[in-house]
């Protein structure tokens, strides 16, 4: 594309400690084939040398613009990075990932084609210390409305119910009344939906344009507590699909809640199998009925018995894929 006759594009990358990833990254972003960009790395409080990294890269690329500012998560850099942002389009990169050469100007054509708010493409996981192959891109592409896109959020087809933000282009409007939730994990899930419901239009291309490094305590399969974020996040989506009036993503939403209850049962009871007051909880915030919704098979099992949903699941998994989900 031309310099010159397309938008100012914000790319927002909040920096915390990875000075080891931080080249890779900063690399591919000011590597793109769009090049009317503002490239914002904000230094989120950084010890290990990040921020004298990102100062050498502004030094040489005048595209490139370093805040510093005391830590306060991935959440207090994004919304930082938003504020300070002179486009009226933007995307947001990981620090530790890294992305397609020709990312933004795909996103970004498919968004002026389509008229849309949100342009999404596909994410590929790649094991740490792994190298990225850059697959040729002539993806399906495919635009929704809000309330279809909404609903595919809540579907299992990869290429729509991606609840991150990184392999997305967003133009500022959808931003408005929300920001990332400080201090919480999970943060993308908390504000997912509620661009999806601000956007008037999103388009989706199958095509691989971001590459999602997998963090070293999902290598060795680690659980903090702070996942339990995930059920407000959860919770407060279907609650919001009741209040625009969404009964049948409402219902599908609630099912899909009370999975995400089940599941981190599970696994907080095998990383603290002792802290009993936290499991009771967890089954007494899954027991609670919602009037109007039917309590499926795996819910009623579950307020029955854990120990026999999660067996029963496990089969299901076994006989029908790794990617069956038994809500």
């Amino acid at each position: 594309m031309p310099d010159g006759k397309d938008e100012l594009i914000s790319i927002i990358i909040p920096v915390y400690n990875v000075a080891n990833d931080l080249d890779r990254c900063i690399r591919s972003v000011a590597g793109q084939t769009y090049r009317n960009m503002e490239i914002l790395l904000i230094d989120d409080g950084s010890t290990d040398g990040s921020g004298e990294i990102c100062e050498t890269y502004a030094d040489g690329d005048g595209r490139i613009q370093v805040y510093h500012k005391e830590n306060g998560g991935l959440s207090s850099a994004r919304n930082f990075g938003i504020r300070k942002a002179a486009g009226n389009v933007f995307a947001f990169v990981d620090s530790d990932d890294c992305i397609h050469n020709r990312m933004i100007e795909i996103l970004y054509r498919n968004l002026c084609d389509e008229n849309a708010d949100i342009s999404v493409g596909e994410y590929q996981r790649v094991e740490k210390n792994s190298a990225v192959v850059q697959e040729a891109v002539s993806g399906i592409t495919a635009a929704r409305s809000s309330v279809e896109a909404l609903a595919l959020l809540l579907g299992r087809d990869p290429m729509y119910n991606t609840g991150v933000v990184c392999n997305k282009l967003f133009r500022r409007k959808v931003f408005e009344g929300v920001e990332f939730p400080e201090g919480r994990l999970h943060e993308d899930e908390f504000v997912i939906h509620l661009l999806f419901g601000n956007a008037g239009r999103i388009v989706y291309t199958s095509d691989i344009l971001y590459y999602y490094f997998v963090r070293e305590e999902s290598i060795t399969g680690s659980y903090s507590k702070k996942r339990l974020d995930a059920l407000d996040a959860y919770e407060e989506r279907f609650r919001y699909y009741e209040r625009k009036g969404l009964s049948d993503l409402a219902s599908a939403g609630f099912r899909r809640y009370l999975y995400i209850v089940r599941v981190n049962y599970h696994a907080y009871k095998r990383w603290y199998p002792g802290e009993s007051d936290v499991l009771m909880q967890l089954r007494a915030r899954h027991a609670v009925q919602q009037s109007g919704y039917r309590r499926t098979v795996p819910m009623r099992l579950f307020d029955r018995s854990p120990t026999l949903c999660f067996l029963v699941n496990g089969m299901l998994k076994l006989g029908r894929g790794r990617s069956y989900i038994w809500e």
